[in-house]
């Protein structure tokens, strides 16, 4: 996805130069998700990779404490394995490789370490195992 944003009218006396670019560039404008799956026989393996761009974060809404936060990739994986028609076992991880958003310069001031506005969160990895049921 590429996307952009320009205000093209506003009224300075609501819009000043640091909301304006919160607006246009508060979010990355190029942002890609390519996943790959394959099923064999009872099992069934996922990849996912995703790329968030450059974006723009001002904490606190100061002007003065704004940066430019640098892009991303994270990569997901999972895998099942269905025991028959009614149980599954599923084991995966959303940013596997436990990325975190570029770290605040201004943190100290802003009283934040990671960009408010993070496109993916500032969390880290997500792990999980999960058994699926279905009953009759």
């Amino acid at each position: 996805n590429w996307s952009d944003v320009e205000l093209t009218r506003l009224n300075r006396d609501f819009t000043d130069e640091n909301r304006q670019r919160q607006i246009e560039d508060g979010r990355p404008n190029l942002r890609w998700v390519a996943t790959l799956a394959h099923s064999q026989g009872p099992w069934r393996f996922m990849t996912r990779g995703r790329y968030y761009g450059e974006h723009y974060d001002a904490p606190t809404n100061d002007g003065d404490v704004s940066f430019y936060a640098d892009p991303r990739v994270l990569f997901d994986v999972e895998a099942a394995f269905d025991w028959n028609d009614s149980v599954t076992l599923v084991v995966g991880a959303e940013n596997v490789l436990d990325e975190y958003p570029e770290e605040n310069p201004h943190g100290n001031v802003a009283g934040l370490i990671y960009p408010e506005g993070s496109p993916f969160g500032f969390n880290g990895g997500y792990y999980y195992v999960g058994l699926k049921v279905a009953l009759p």
